[in-house]
C-alpha cells in the first residue's frame, strides 16, 4: 500500500541517511530529477549536486537531527540544455532515528 501511495505523489521523496546517502528514491516522475533515480540510489549528496547546495543540504540534514524538527530549503538546479529548475526541499527527521 505504500508503494501505491508513493507513486501516487507528485513529488520526489528521497531517504538520505545521515552522512548525505542517497537509501532510497521514489520519484513518481523521474523527469523531476536531473538524473535517474538508479544513479542517486546508494550514492551521495556530494556526488550530483553543486558544492554549495551539498554544503547546505548536509547542513540542512544536520540541523533536522539536532533539533528534531521539520527543515525547508530551496535551491535551483542546471539540467540539460541550460534549463533551469526550483526545488523545495523538506527534511524531515525519521521515528526510528
Amino acid at each position: 500500500r505504500l508503494r501505491t501511495l508513493l507513486s501516487a505523489l507528485p513529488d520526489v521523496l528521497l531517504v538520505v541517511s545521515r552522512d548525505g546517502m542517497y537509501l532510497e528514491v521514489h520519484a513518481a516522475c523521474p523527469s523531476l530529477l536531473p538524473i535517474t533515480p538508479e544513479q542517486l540510489l546508494h550514492s551521495g549528496v556530494r556526488s550530483h549536486l553543486p558544492a554549495a547546495v551539498a554544503d547546505g543540504s548536509m547542513r540542512q540534514i544536520e540541523a533536522t537531527l539536532a533539533t528534531n524538527t521539520i527543515q525547508i530549503a530551496e535551491y535551483e538546479l542546471s539540467f540539460k540544455k541550460g534549463e533551469r529548475r526550483r526545488y523545495e526541499v523538506r527534511t524531515v527527521p525519521r521515528e526510528d532515528g
